[in-house]
């Protein structure tokens, strides 16, 4: 056998050890989710909230059992993701904790002519936007080539501000017949999801999750300005879907 023929056969083998050698690095960042990350999302929410059991606190005959106002909430939200990972073979559990700003709001009202005939809290249109909201959550998932498929659940919060009044365009100087008042809550309940992260480079994926947050139900008091000789409190039962697109970085690769 020549010398030029030996001389390409090892440079053949070079460069085949050489590509054996470079893979396996990204074989393993893509198959290994285990450690630390830090991360930011983007998204849409919506929901519903319902008012019922209407009292008037000042005049406690004044009550109205029952259903009083049901309306959707939408918008945007955004904010960011810190957890870990430990990972067994192809599967993945991990905790996460999140935490996002929102302006995720909706108005309605009950009667045709809610000034004399009920209406939101027996006043005009209510409002109720949600600021603010977060979870805290286990998570589980399975390898799949890049991705990692997983399911999450556990605590949630929210803060809420509700908002009611009532305004007389005939009448705008009387303070009897335009008032307003709002409430800020911060609420607690829980949260099930569902995502798909995929791994783009060392460290670095992107994310498309699925949210359902509760909660819960919980009473609310209006006190109107300017002073008025009635009020109203009742109880608010708040639900909400988010989908967000999110990036992470994990440390340690």
């Amino acid at each position: 056998m020549s010398m030029r023929w030996i001389g390409t056969i090892a440079l053949g083998a070079a460069l085949c050890a050489g590509g054996a050698q470079a893979s396996e690095p990204t074989q393993e960042v893509l198959s290994s989710w285990a450690g630390p990350y830090i991360g930011a999302h983007i998204g849409y929410g919506w929901g519903k909230n319902e008012w019922r059991d209407f009292i008037d606190p000042v005049n406690p005959p004044n009550v109205v059992p029952g259903p009083d106002a049901d309306f959707a909430l939408r918008g945007v939200l955004g904010g960011g993701q810190i957890g870990y990972n430990w990972q067994f073979g192809s599967t993945v559990f991990g905790i996460e904790a999140a935490a996002s700003a929102a302006n995720i709001n909706g108005t309605g009202d009950n009667a045709p002519n809610p000034i004399f005939a009920g209406g939101c809290l027996q006043q005009n249109d209510c409002n109720t936007k949600i600021q603010a909201f977060g979870t805290l959550t286990a998570r589980i998932g399975t390898v799949v080539d890049r991705a990692l498929v997983y399911a999450k659940g556990g605590a949630a919060w929210g803060v809420a501000k509700h908002s009611t009044g009532a305004s007389d365009p005939d009448f705008p100087n009387d303070p009897y017949a335009n008032y307003s008042a709002s409430v800020d809550q911060t609420r607690w309940g829980w949260t099930i999801g569902a995502g798909i992260e995929y791994a783009l480079a060392p460290g670095w994926s992107a994310k498309l999750e699925y949210n359902y947050i509760d909660l819960g139900k919980d009473q609310a008091t209006f006190r109107y300005q300017p002073d008025q000789s009635f009020a109203a409190r009742a109880d608010s039962e708040l639900s909400l879907h988010t989908v967000t697109l999110g990036v992470n970085y994990r440390f340690g690769e």
